[in-house]
């Protein structure tokens, strides 16, 4: 088994180990092979999140907190308080993914996060 940096690593750096199974490093989007499935990476506060900026984008993380309490009537105090910190990680993940991409004006949806939405859309819509 290799080890990060063990003596059992043989010389490889952490990198490299990744590199080696596949992932792509220091690039966006982060794929794990090419055939990877952008739907198992859904959740609703990511789709969510590409609504808004898909809506309203290029958006800024006050424009898209803004948008999300209008969303959410009726959010606790303490949910409220968290989302800074949460913007941020679902802009985190999302860029990442290469859902979205920071422009001169704020973030917006690249072609494939406005696909991922797309889809989404589709496969929820009633027959």
């Amino acid at each position: 088994m290799l080890e990060w940096g063990g003596e059992h690593s043989g010389g490889i750096s952490g990198v490299e180990l990744l590199q080696l199974s596949g992932v792509v490093v220091n690039e966006a989007p982060l794929v794990t092979s090419p055939t990877d499935d952008p739907a198992r990476h859904i959740t609703a506060p990511r789709l969510a999140a590409l609504r808004i900026l898909t809506a309203a984008g290029p958006i800024d993380e006050a424009g898209i907190r803004d948008a999300w309490r209008a969303s959410r009537p009726g959010m606790s105090p303490r949910h409220v308080g968290a989302l800074p910190r949460m913007i941020r990680h679902l802009l985190w993940r999302l860029e990442i993914l290469g859902w979205i991409t920071e422009g001169e004006h704020g973030w917006e949806p690249t072609d494939l996060g406005r696909s991922v939405l797309e889809s989404r859309s589709r496969s929820t819509e009633p027959d």
